[in-house]
């Protein structure tokens, strides 16, 4: 796995109810197995959600390059996800140091940090 700033592992465990006693043991070992069936492919996509993730980061920087003032929801509607997704990946740019925003939300303008 390769991760520039975070790794996320979701893992979940599969309940099942146990009619015998003695099955506690063996339903417990399947749930447990099972979650980490679950947790390896979770992260599996993780990392395909990463790649994409940076491809939307490079988009909204060619974006913001060719337009300075350019909005989330101008972002949001050019790359064709959702405003909340922008408002997500420009959190982590301005983490990143990559950008910062300079004035007001409605007539400020953003600027890549090199």
């Amino acid at each position: 796995f390769k991760f520039s700033n975070f790794l996320t592992a979701t893992f979940s465990r599969q309940v099942t109810p146990q009619v015998e006693k003695s099955g506690v043991k063996s339903g417990v070992k399947s749930g447990v197995e099972s979650g980490v069936e679950s947790g390896v492919k979770t992260s599996e996509k993780t990392e395909e959600n990463f790649g994409e993730n940076e491809k939307t980061s490079q988009k909204i920087l060619e974006l913001i390059k060719n337009d300075s003032t350019i909005t989330t929801a101008g972002i949001a509607s050019a790359i064709g996800v959702t405003k909340k997704a922008i408002e997500w990946q420009l959190k982590k740019l301005r983490e990143a140091g990559l950008i910062v925003h300079e004035g007001s939300r409605k007539s400020g303008s953003w600027k890549i940090r090199v």
